[in-house]
């Protein structure tokens, strides 16, 4: 928290000098790849996932890519969409294979990748973009419960790295899960 205000208010200095670029660059060092998300079959309403208490994420299919997409990229993809759905704190597992019951499956393949250009990108944007299709599918009945488009955007020049671009896509889907999902994280008891 203290490192996010101390560069808060570095950028908001240089911002006020004049210096806007290194100011977002400053901003989007501090927070980050972003992520959005567009359901092209919808999930449902608030609590259509409520009742999933299991995630299992399946490895990323990279062949509509042609291999254009780095192997480090496709590989960092699941373990980090494992990281943040845990983060989440409102299923009994999050894994790779996991045995809780119902278990929601995403699987996904990769869509689109632009690696992005030079530090030049940080002047003319030329942001690195990671997109896959996902595909929840409900482990009981084999059935899909939704499908959607998940995109990460690194839009900082120092932060450019496969863990990163993996990172945009899964806060990407924990985003797309949070809004199917009322349940909250227990409260920690003190």
């Amino acid at each position: 928290m203290k490192r996010l205000l101390l560069v808060g208010l570095l950028a908001t200095l240089v911002a006020s000098t004049g210096c806007t670029t290194i100011a977002t660059q400053a901003y989007y060092g501090a927070t980050g790849a972003s992520a959005r998300y567009f359901e092209v079959q919808s999930l449902g309403g608030p609590g259509s996932l409520d009742r999933y208490q299991g995630v299992q994420v399946d490895p990323f299919d990279p062949a509509l890519m042609l291999g254009a997409i780095p192997a480090d990229v496709v590989s960092a993809v699941p373990p980090n969409v494992v990281a943040q759905l845990t983060k989440m704190k409102v299923f009994t597992a999050v894994g790779m294979k996991v045995s809780a019951k119902p278990t929601l499956i995403i699987r996904g393949r990769f869509m689109d990748y632009d690696p992005g250009s030079s530090m030049v990108r940080a002047v003319y944007g030329s942001d690195p973009t990671l997109t896959a299709q996902i595909y929840l599918i409900d482990a009981e009945t084999n059935q899909t419960v939704g499908v959607a488009m998940v995109t990460g955007i690194i839009k900082s020049v120092v932060r450019a790295n496969p863990t990163e671009m993996a990172s945009g896509v899964s806060k990407a889907i924990k985003g797309l899960l949070m809004a199917h999902m009322t349940r909250k994280p227990p409260k920690d008891e003190d």
